[in-house]
């Protein structure tokens, strides 16, 4: 079965039955020509475009049958050109199935992609807790782009000898890349917050720890706010 991670507004789901009945109606009031064909098999494609298997299948099965009470009703059944009708459908179903199982096998890969990358991006950027030193801390991390599981923004806060200190920076860039870069940002951040007593040391130390990095990522720099 496909993964449906997008749900489907009705009038989506139900497009592929549509266009079937539309299909077969337009079929039988025209059964010289059966104008209707192109409807069923676009009827088949989207549904194995956009519904689960078994659906997908139950929409071939109802272009098959009903070509076959049509063909029986005009008489084409066991000719040469009613053979090539329902060959079409039949294909036209199995496309539809084929196509379905295509978007199921990318719809896995990308799921486990998508997976990867959160676990890449809750390592680096874990929850802080509830107190640092005496404040209270909430947070939320919302990527900007819809259905994305990881960015490049990154926050921490740390309690050190000179303070609480508090990171906010936003990597120009997407992708593990732009985790690369805020794994080196915090680890930097979390180092240097407790042996250096003053912030425009401690950003020299970050602006150097990204320097070095620099070299080996493409994703662009950083900008960073540091209390």
């Amino acid at each position: 079965m496909a993964p449906r991670s997008v749900q489907w507004p009705p009038y989506v789901r139900v497009a592929p039955w549509s266009l079937t009945a539309g299909g077969l109606v337009w079929n039988a009031l025209d059964p010289t020509d059966y104008w209707g064909d192109p409807m069923l098999a676009a009827a088949a494609v989207l549904a194995g475009a956009l519904l689960v298997l078994r659906d997908t299948v139950a929409v071939g099965v109802a272009n098959v049958l009903g070509i076959l009470v049509l063909s029986t009703r005009d008489g084409s059944i066991g000719t040469r050109a009613g053979y090539l009708e329902l060959g079409n459908t039949v294909f036209a179903a199995l496309l539809g199935v084929a196509v379905n199982r295509v978007v199921a096998r990318h719809g896995r890969r990308l799921a486990r992609v998508r997976s990867v990358a959160e676990a890449a991006q809750r390592a680096v950027l874990p929850q802080p807790p509830p107190r640092v030193g005496r404040l209270s801390v909430a947070a939320c991390y919302r990527a900007a782009q819809d259905e994305a599981l990881i960015g490049g923004d990154a926050y921490a806060l740390q309690s050190t000898p000179y303070g609480v200190r508090g990171l906010i920076a936003d990597v120009r860039g997407k992708g593990l890349h732009a985790v690369g870069a805020v794994s080196v940002l915090l680890g930097a951040f979390r180092e240097g917050s407790h042996r250096l007593p003053g912030l425009a040391a401690l950003a020299d130390a970050l602006e150097d720890s990204l320097l070095r990095e620099s070299e080996r990522m493409s994703s662009g720099g950083l900008r960073v706010l540091a209390a």
